[in-house]
Parts: C-alpha cells; structure tokens; sequence
C-alpha cells in the first residue's frame, strides 16, 4: 500500500507543479511570457513566429497536464505527453547553452520515468475509477 501512496503523491506533487507554472504564466498574460521567451532565445536561430506559438500554447499545456496528473486521468497517455514536452523544453535550453537548467530538467524526466514505470501503483486515481466502474 505504501507504494501505491508514493506514487499518488509525486504523481500529485508532480501535477500541482506543473498546474502551478501554467496557472502563474496565464494570470500574468501571454505578452510577458512571450516576450521573455523570444528575450532568451534571441540567438537560438529558432524562428519567432514558433517560439511565439510555443510560448502561447505551454502555460495552457502546463496547467492541462497538471491537472490531468492531480486527478489521475488518463495517467499513461499524460506522463508521455509530459516528457514529451520536457524534451521540446531540453532542446530548447541546449540551443542557448543553459546547461544548469537543462540539467534540472533531466530531473523532471526521471521523475515522468519513475512514474511510467510505476503505473501498475496509480489505484488512487480517476483512471481506476474508472475502471471499476466499468467493471458493472
């Protein structure tokens, strides 16, 4: 039982984390996030027409995947889309050489790992309510 509750807390902690960063960027307006991406990678060569799109879309795919993961809906399909997002995010860094960061992101992807590998513990979940409800 015990693995069962670390699992739901760092898949919680994990998804309140995420919420948290989507929540802030958004209350604090699309324009300023934008604009302190397109600030930092200046001398990416990525174009700023998709660090604008990027920068529009991930503190709703943050606040998205947060909640998905507190409430444990969809859990597999949501940890996938979550690395898949911390590797765009590693990329990104390593273009402008900000090896500190990218180095806490590997963080974040071991933590998405440790829980995809751990999926067979997410019985405190919306998923597996679901499941047993399905079972009727």
């Amino acid at each position: 039982m015990n693995y069962i509750y670390a699992f739901t807390l760092l898949r919680a902690v994990l998804g309140i984390n995420l919420f948290m960063h989507g929540l802030v960027r958004i209350k604090k307006g699309d324009r300023i996030f934008i604009d302190s991406l397109l600030k930092e990678f200046a001398q990416s060569g990525l174009p700023v027409s998709l660090l604008t799109i990027f920068g529009a879309m991930l503190p709703y795919t943050e606040l998205i995947i947060g909640l998905m993961l507190i409430a444990g809906l969809l859990t597999q399909s949501v940890l996938i889309a979550g690395c898949l997002l911390m590797f765009v995010l590693l990329i990104g860094k390593s273009l402008v050489a900000d090896w500190g960061i990218v180095t806490f992101q590997m963080l974040y992807i071991l933590i998405y790992c440790i829980l995809l590998g751990g999926l067979k513990y997410n019985a405190l979940s919306v998923d597996a309510l679901i499941m047993v409800i399905n079972k009727f």
